[in-house]
């Protein structure tokens, strides 16, 4: 008994090194991988979730250009031009100053005489209200707003008058001709008080580009803008101009950004 426990016990010892150091690299153990398998923390680049301030403010400059006409003694008008630049500010998106300084060419037909030709320079300060945003309130995915807009200002003009009968008659021109009405403007020039108002329906081509058309008519605190005077009759002209306009801001018309945190994803 005893002779065959030390054969088993020789045996063992011959095979057991075998098994344990005689295996390859792959052995019978697992081995852990190269590969980590450790949590892989991610970066997730910051995404801009955007929202407008209703209450945003911001200045803006604009230029338009489009037919006028002059509706005074005249019983015959004829279309003549008009242009204007100007600069303004925008409050809360709601209510608007603007400034505007302007050029425009008139003419016209009467019973006894014809007004060849009447140009005018133009400056004024207007108020407006957005009255889409007014009634229907903010919404910053709309493109089209309705704006009425008053003013006051003034108009520097001078006139070539020619009767019926071939005479020649000025009014505002630099010099002392008898047949000449001088003015106290800017080289001779008639001055009168103006009161513009009218509406101004625009468009939004991008966050700080407008289209607009604005129709008005500016009442004149002078009979003599047509050459004509006629009782307490006061002339006043009217226009159509369609322009563009750029918000001289980093958000554009009343659109300012407002970014979310960062976000990260683990």
């Amino acid at each position: 008994m005893l002779k065959f426990v030390k054969k088993i016990l020789l045996v063992l010892l011959i095979v057991c090194p075998t098994v344990f150091y005689g295996q390859s690299k792959k052995g019978i153990f697992p081995t852990r991988s190269k590969k980590s398998n450790a949590s892989v923390y991610t970066f997730k680049k910051p995404v801009e979730k955007i929202r407008y301030d209703s209450k945003y403010s911001y200045p803006y400059v604009n230029a338009d250009f489009g037919p006028a006409f002059l509706n005074a003694d005249n019983y015959k008008s004829k279309w003549g031009y008009e242009g204007h630049v100007g600069i303004g500010y925008e409050f809360i998106n709601m209510f608007g100053i603007e400034a505007n300084i302007g050029f425009s060419s008139l003419d016209g037909k009467y019973q006894q005489l014809e007004l060849l030709s009447l140009n005018c320079w133009e400056l004024d300060l207007n108020f407006s209200i957005n009255l889409t945003n007014l009634v229907l309130g903010y919404n910053a995915e709309r493109r089209i707003n309705v704006e009425p807009h008053i003013g006051i200002g003034q108009i520097q003009y001078k006139g070539h008058i020619l009767y019926n009968d071939g005479k020649h008659f000025f009014v505002g021109h630099d010099n002392d001709a008898s047949n000449n009405m001088l003015g106290k403007g800017v080289h001779g020039r008639m001055i009168a008080l103006t009161v513009p108002y009218g509406i101004d329906i625009n468009y939004e081509i991008t966050k700080k580009l407008k289209v607009h058309m604005d129709v008005s008519t500016c009442f004149i605190d002078s009979d003599c803008l047509d050459g004509v005077e006629r009782g307490l009759h006061y002339d006043w002209y009217s226009h159509v101009r369609v322009g563009i306009s750029y918000a001289w801001s980093r958000y554009g018309h009343g659109h300012k950004k407002i970014y979310s945190p960062c976000d990260f994803n683990f």
